[in-house]
């Protein structure tokens, strides 16, 4: 394809920005200034698509061969509050999860019993970072959440042992009881997290 001197469209949150494309050595810098101007602004990329597609489907290219960027952002509160509905919605579900883990156990089921179990444990990681993320972005410092951290380090560290000495026995009490509690007591606490977030946003948050 024939060299082009602009890059004719790249949509920034539906605002057409022309780029000269001769001041960039190559696309992944043009990538880099994308990426500084949103962050200057204090926003996140949450998307970003070239001539359509998603950049990660995209494999080894120039800037000749690209006509259309486009990219979407948004404030790092307003995407906090749509991953703490997301949060709300998933401990929900973990608490069918953990069902799901004992029922395995009991029944004899180690194989599937400790897939669960293992998926349980990523689903976990995120809960809590997105715990230690509405802190940071919050600017929250809450006696409520320290109690909720010392407790899940309490039982993770016992669900560490148990899996460990392979007591399926064990792991199965404490799913169904101190980490349930654990996910009860995140699960109460959310309505805290959406009611900061209004505050600072000025959006409401509605969540069943």
């Amino acid at each position: 394809a024939a060299a082009i001197d602009y890059l004719e469209n790249i949509g920034m949150d539906n605002v057409e920005k022309i780029v000269k494309v001769s001041e960039y050595e190559s696309f992944q810098y043009l990538l880099w200034d994308i990426e500084k101007s949103v962050e200057t602004k204090g926003r996140i990329i949450t998307s970003l698509k070239v001539d359509g597609l998603n950049l990660d489907s995209l494999s080894d290219f120039s800037l000749e061969e690209i006509s259309v960027v486009e990219v979407m952002s948004q404030s790092p509160l307003m995407l906090l509050k749509e991953t703490i509905v997301e949060l709300n919605d998933y401990i929900d579900k973990f608490f069918y999860g953990i069902e799901d883990i004992v029922y395995s156990f009991r029944n004899g089921d180690k194989i599937k019993g400790i897939d669960n179990l293992v998926e349980g444990i990523y689903g976990l990681e995120w809960i809590f970072q997105i715990l230690k993320n509405s802190e940071r972005l919050l600017y929250l410092r809450d006696l409520r959440l320290l109690d909720i951290y010392e407790k899940a380090d309490s039982v993770m560290i016992e669900l560490t042992e148990a899996i460990d000495n392979k007591d399926y026995h064990r792991i199965s009490v404490l799913m169904e009881f101190p980490l349930y509690n654990v996910l009860s007591n995140i699960k109460e606490f959310i309505p805290i997290l959406f009611e900061k977030t209004e505050v600072l946003t000025g959006v409401e948050v509605f969540i069943n």
